[in-house]
């Protein structure tokens, strides 16, 4: 019995001892990140947890997020369980990101284990080791921290999770396509459809699964005789999928005419740009730079004129050479044509064309693992028993030092005041690192702190006009005179130019809550009301970005008792967004004015709304038949 207990024993130990460390160095890296800070982006999608209430509600909350195309719905499922944290317990959400990014560590060993087997073309004592180090590696790449510890990049981990189950599963039915095709199809429908759904309802990227599948074909497979009998089911997705990734990105070309409309580039100057990112994405995620991992890179450099950088023309070459380096050698070094073409392929979609910011970390969340497989299997092929001890003892100082660094970083991100203040300094000219710096001084009461925050950015940043508007919100409150006339008078400038509405909508509704209640008598409602217009008129004010603009002049018109403006600001308001309480409203207004043709319109096309989206076709419904109730024959 003894001796049946040691080998079972034994046998975790060998088979689950990778496992249980991957999990506790995620824990232990991240865990002093947990008492971090909420973000930009994610107040929209968590904040309307607090209108869940009931299964009507948690289901609209699922199927109505407009993150992506498609909803993102199994995402906005995994942010119920956060229902009763939202927003004081910051580390609930933390601790699950954390726990999900554990998990992908542990599938990232397993698929490291299967591509070193298959490299080796058998398994022996050391590829354990070998794929644990991998994992360890990737779990610590400090370029991930971004993913893990902003809460609505779960995401990002979510979707990665889906990807590697069925990229695992995929390499698993691979073994049996000679012998017995039918499971292997069957095994490929579970990774392709089912967790290739859920990794797309978690994120729309997962669409590049698919091509992560073919390149191990085309590269870790190429020498391998196939003569699996479903052999053009595969053909016939890889096809397809190439051609829906193709389709989208021509017609985001031909739509979008080269000019996104709402972004401070154009499509040239975007794709321009990427390839600088690309190198700076392999730099950071290799060679660490403690302060240069945070949530806040739109002050990213865009690339205006390829003749303007030195950096533009060695970054192009580099990156250009890279992808024909990847090609050139599929069949003569697989390895490192799958190291590079994973890295690229896993930038398609987010770092090519389409209209997104332009730099995120999380973009590469799997983008790195080809290159640090590649590593690994190097290492345990050297033939040199000296050179291979070297290069395995370096490998152990590099994850230490990925260890310790983790921590740092970490450790920052967990103290948000003290890591709000090193962005600032470290991302010159971000609208949003100094908005959220100077927002966490005025929650604190610091409003002279804010005030100099802001003004540095002003310095760095001369052309944002939102970061101008929270500094006439600081001034006002301070009684600063002499700066707040200066200010105004730029804001107000009609100088042509195009500029982001960052957080102003938010501050001027601020800004005219303080002037109401008597704590600011510098700005008159008026000045309110002409800022409000230089933001509703900038070209990149369009769309939903118009809605807060049009919400605070028709407040402004109201306290001025100028119901008809007022009325018009709404009316167009709601013809961006057709929501009842909007309606409801407006037509409180119309009613007062007589405007019934305009009453009429608000009810046609509140009732006239359709979807596809059960719940919220039942909450059209029930919003049309309070609309109709509320306007009676007799009022008209």
């Amino acid at each position: 019995m003894d001796e049946a207990l040691f080998r079972a024993l034994f046998y975790c130990m060998k088979n689950f001892f990778p496992i249980i460390t991957i999990f506790c160095v995620a824990f232990i890296a991240f865990f002093p990140g947990l008492s971090g800070s909420f973000y930009y982006d994610d107040y929209r999608p968590l904040s309307a947890l607090l209108t869940v209430h009931d299964f009507q509600s948690a289901a609209l909350y699922i199927t109505t997020e407009i993150s992506g195309p498609l909803g993102r719905p199994l995402s906005m499922l995994s942010f119920l369980i956060n229902i009763n944290d939202w927003p004081d317990n910051i580390e609930h959400f933390l601790l699950l990101n954390v726990f999900i990014h554990a998990l992908n560590g542990m599938l990232v060993y397993l698929l490291a284990f299967k591509i070193i087997n298959i490299l080796n073309k058998s398994s022996n004592r050391n590829t354990s080791i070998y794929s644990a180090f991998i994992a360890i590696a990737w779990v610590l790449l400090p370029i991930n921290i971004s993913a893990v510890l902003i809460p609505i990049q779960r995401m990002t981990l979510l979707s990665a999770m889906f990807v590697l189950i069925a990229i695992n599963l995929y390499l698993w039915s691979k073994k049996y396509e000679a012998d017995t095709p039918k499971k292997a199809l069957r095994i490929q429908f579970y990774a392709f459809v089912i967790c290739g759904g859920l990794a797309i309802f978690s994120k729309e990227n997962a669409i590049l699964l698919p091509l992560f599948c073919l390149l191990l074909d085309k590269t870790i497979y190429s020498s391998k005789n196939n003569n699996y009998k479903y052999k053009h089911l595969l053909t016939l997705l890889y096809g397809s999928t190439i051609s829906v990734i193709a389709l989208f990105l021509i017609y985001t070309i031909i739509s979008s005419g080269g000019d996104y409309g709402y972004r401070e580039f154009s499509m040239l100057e975007r794709f321009q740009s990427q390839l600088v990112i690309l190198t700076e994405y392999l730099r950071l995620s290799f060679f660490p730079d403690l302060f240069a991992y945070n949530p806040f890179h739109d002050n990213a450099p865009i690339v205006h004129s390829i003749f303007a950088s030195i950096n533009w023309l060695v970054a192009s070459v580099f990156i250009i050479l890279l992808m024909l380096l990847g090609f050139a050698l599929i069949h003569k070094k697989p390895i490192i044509s799958f190291a590079i073409l994973w890295f690229f392929t896993a930038h398609i979609l987010e770092s090519t064309i389409v209209g997104l910011e332009l730099y995120f970390e999380h973009r590469n969340y799997l983008a790195t693992l080809g290159i640090l497989i590649a590593c690994a299997h190097y290492i345990n092929i050297q033939k040199k028993p000296k050179l291979k001890k070297l290069l395995c003892f370096t490998s152990v100082v590099y994850i230490a030092l990925l260890f310790a660094v983790n921590i740092a970083i970490t450790n920052t991100w967990g103290k948000p005041m003290q890591a709000a203040t090193a962005w600032f300094h470290k991302q010159k000219g971000s609208l949003r690192a100094s908005e959220h710096l100077a927002i966490m001084l005025l929650e604190n009461n610091e409003i002279e702190l804010a005030d100099n925050v802001l003004k540095q950015q002003i310095n760095n940043c001369p052309n944002c006009k939102s970061s101008q508007v929270q500094r006439l919100l600081t001034s006002c409150v301070l009684n600063d005179h002499s700066s707040l006339n200066p200010l105004l008078s730029s804001v107000l400038a009609d100088d042509k130019s195009e500029f982001l509405p960052g957080s102003a909508a938010s501050v001027l509704t601020q800004l005219h809550t303080i002037i109401k209640s008597n704590h600011c008598q510098l700005i008159t409602v008026d000045q309110l009301i002409d800022v409000n217009n230089v933001f509703l008129d900038s070209k990149l004010t369009s769309g939903k970005l118009r809605l807060p603009f049009l919400f605070n002049l028709h407040n402004l018109y109201r306290d001025k008792q100028d119901l008809k403006n007022a009325t018009e600001y709404l009316y167009e308001a709601f013809l961006i967004q057709q929501e009842f309480s909007l309606a409801n409203l407006l037509i409180d207004n119309l009613i007062v004015l007589q405007q019934y043709e305009k009453i009429e319109h608000v009810q046609n096309s509140l009732c006239a709304r359709s979807t596809y989206n059960p719940w919220l076709s039942t909450q059209y419904k029930t919003e049309c038949t309070q609309i109709m109730e509320k306007v009676s024959i007799d009022d008209i």
